[in-house]
């Protein structure tokens, strides 16, 4: 069961200014106060649920949930997850293709994959300071951008997106090939694209946190 007051606790009610709201939202807000939407926290807690159970479900047929959360306050809380389930995880930037055409994709993990075995055998290795030291750029830039995705694995059963805004590209492949979206989405945000929409603050890290956590 989801903690009611622990959700309320991390302030993941608070939604946008409600000059900035999208109107498919309207469901999932209960009030407005200071001109800022609140969004009802019990029909927070009920689509947490759905969607931990729809998770549990997809992961119990093998299939692998791939974790999404590029902007800085997301960033940890995602990455401790998908560790915490040995799952993939973005969370510097999203590759297009990486749901639509991964083969080309995987040419980067390979590349990413290669340069950081050479460069932890270069007490072994044949190779100059300089060119350990251009390797070693290359590992840390790859790492940014594939490190996460090095386990990611067919079929994909679903992905986990915060903020669905920034993350629409994602999101958009997603549908395009029918992976089911579960999303934390706030009040100025789409919802259309969603197929579990989660209700909730997008722009703190102890909101993303209470919600990523039980899922």
């Amino acid at each position: 069961m989801v903690d009611f007051r622990s959700l309320v606790k991390a302030g993941v009610h608070f939604g946008h200014q409600s000059s900035r709201w999208n109107p498919r939202m309207a469901p999932y807000i209960w009030g407005t106060k200071n001109n800022i939407h609140l969004i009802n926290v019990s029909k927070t807690a009920i689509q947490l649920e759905k969607a931990c159970k729809a998770l549990e479900a997809i992961v119990a047929e093998g299939k692998t949930v791939l974790w999404i959360g590029t902007k800085k306050a997301a960033q940890d809380a995602i990455k401790q997850a998908g560790l915490a389930v040995n799952m993939p995880y973005v969370t510097h930037r999203w590759i297009g293709g990486t749901l639509t055409n991964f083969p080309q994709v995987k040419k980067s993990v390979t590349r990413y994959l290669h340069f950081k075995d050479v460069v932890a055998k270069a007490d072994t290795a044949h190779y100059t300071k300089k060119e350990l030291s251009t390797f070693q750029k290359i590992v840390d830039r790859l790492e940014k951008n594939v490190g996460g995705i090095v386990s990611l694995s067919w079929p994909v059963g679903a992905i986990v997106v915060i903020d669905v805004k920034k993350e629409m590209s994602a999101v958009k492949e997603a549908a395009m090939v029918g992976i089911p979206v579960f999303g934390l989405v706030d009040t100025n945000n789409d919802p259309l694209l969603v197929n579990y929409v989660i209700p909730g603050n997008d722009d703190s890290v102890h909101a993303i946190e209470a919600i990523v956590k039980p899922l």
